[in-house]
């Protein structure tokens, strides 16, 4: 029995001793810290861990098929630089088709991003409405969120079945970014 009463009371000591939380010891709160500089001493900083900075990039970029237009010497493709992947944030234009019945359904930026296929983006026309004289015009104006790999092409074309003459035009707005 009193080898029971004991392992009791060890058991008891055990659960109380490794049962208790103690409360660690708090530090005293620390005074305020005055840091006193001049223009002409300023204190030196460091940023790290900051990712690389985006450049702005815009473009313009033209479709012409036929001889009534022109697209006064830019081009209907750009090439992403060496290092860099362009974001392609915005896109607006406008096309116009010589002769009432031509027609544009869309228009169009290639892409390409890692070692798929080119991707294909549509852009929605509006029509402007009625068509001004012997022509066709439309507009368009979107938010993307469109990327392209460094030293890819980026190529800008509307969709369309019209054998009229026709001119569509396109500016991009976004940001290029260092490549990982």
């Amino acid at each position: 029995m009193k080898a029971i009463l004991a392992l009791s009371g060890i058991l008891i000591a055990n659960v109380f001793a490794f049962g208790t939380v103690w409360a660690a010891p708090q530090n005293p709160p620390s005074a305020p810290v005055t840091v006193v500089n001049t223009t002409a001493n300023p204190v030196p900083v460091t940023i790290t861990n900051s990712p690389a900075p985006d450049t702005p990039f815009q473009a313009s970029l033209c479709y012409n098929a036929g001889d009534t237009y022109t697209c006064a010497g830019w081009p209907s493709s750009l090439t992403v630089p060496a290092g860099k992947r362009l974001v392609v944030e915005f896109v607006s234009g406008g096309c116009r088709v010589d002769g009432t019945t031509g027609t544009i359904e869309s228009v169009i930026l290639r892409t390409y991003v890692g070692p798929v296929p080119p991707v294909v983006h549509h852009m929605t026309l509006t029509p402007v409405s009625p068509p001004v004289q012997t022509e066709n015009k439309y507009t368009f104006t979107q938010q993307t969120r469109i990327y392209a790999d460094p030293e890819t092409e980026v190529v800008f074309s509307p969709v369309s079945s019209t054998m009229e003459p026709h001119r569509c035009f396109v500016t991009i707005s976004g940001h290029l970014v260092t490549a990982p």
